[in-house]
């Protein structure tokens, strides 16, 4: 919703009449096309103030127009000003469109319009909004070799980079910024930890298993992105185990589990919309042969 003029009285000399606001002329418009637009209505929809006005081409509006400022998608902070010269009531009312030329001496003085010693400036500022992180791709842990019984993992900031997480539409000049990966919500683990292993996590407090049973969006097992990820593999075991599948957070999260995030995904919320997988591989080393010994018996024969 836009705001209307103000309509207030404009003070006057002792022993006359005050005239009251009739309008603006609007002079100077700042705003740019990456901004958004300034808009006036004046009871038939919402259309743009000129980005041309100028002091010798200005455009008006009554006092009883309002004024909006409509931003670009995406886009926060403070626009270009619209410059305005007051008119008062003395030549009636004030009919929106545009304007004579206002140069040299039509201003102040005695004429309906203010001069540029009381031009006014007409600003707003667009809150920012967060909109949600992307998440493509898959995120990788680096793999590890065959009855590796302790491997050593990798934080969840390096194994989630650039190329799976992006914030870059909370990025505006002069406006947010992008942030951080904050953290992960773990939906899905399809690794079987009878033949393959175990997805851990460690927090600070130790290695942790990450449960393969009932994980969902409604029943996430939260993580902050400084929590260390590794897959612990059974004895024997090589390939590429089951994947975790995770949603991506661009705010500071703490470890937390059966968090319901299925009404915080995507648009202005802190979790991506989609998901996408952590995978690794658990790499085959040789066994040695286990050597058997064997017997040999001679048997003598005479002729």
């Amino acid at each position: 919703m836009g705001q209307g003029l103000m309509t207030a009285p404009i003070p006057s000399p002792n022993g006359s009449t005050a005239n009251t606001l009739a309008g603006v002329a609007i002079v100077d418009n700042a705003a740019t096309a990456a901004q958004g637009v300034w808009q006036y209505n004046s009871g038939g929809g919402w259309l743009a103030i000129p980005a041309t006005a100028s002091l010798a081409n200005p455009f008006l509006l009554s006092s009883t127009d309002q004024v909006r400022f409509l931003a670009q998608p995406d886009w926060n902070g403070t626009p270009g000003d619209l410059t305005v010269r007051l008119i008062d009531s003395s030549s009636g009312a004030v009919a929106t469109g545009a304007g004579a030329d206002l140069s040299g001496g039509a201003t102040g003085g005695t004429t309906a319009f203010s001069n540029a010693a009381n031009a006014v400036t007409l600003g707003t500022a667009i809150t920012a909004v967060n909109d949600a992180p992307v998440a493509s791709g898959s995120g990788t842990l680096a793999s590890i070799n065959e009855d590796n019984t302790n491997p050593a993992g990798a934080a969840l900031s390096s194994v989630i980079t650039s190329s799976q997480y992006d914030d870059s539409t909370d990025t505006v000049a002069g406006g947010s910024s992008a942030t951080a990966l904050g953290g992960i919500a773990i939906i899905g683990n399809a690794a079987n930890p009878a033949t393959e292993g175990s997805w851990q996590y460690n927090s600070g407090s130790g290695w942790v298993t990450i449960t393969n049973v009932g994980l969902s969006s409604g029943n996430a097992l939260v993580l902050p992105a400084t929590a260390d990820i590794r897959f612990l593999p059974v004895a024997e075991y090589s390939g590429t185990p089951g994947a975790l599948t995770v949603h991506l957070a661009d705010s500071v999260q703490a470890e937390a589990s059966g968090q319901d995030i299925s009404g915080n995904l995507g648009t202005t919320e802190t979790w991506s919309a989609d998901s996408i997988n952590i995978a690794t591989a658990v790499n085959p080393v040789n066994d040695h042969p286990s050597g058997q010994r064997c017997s040999y018996h001679a048997h003598l024969y005479r002729k």
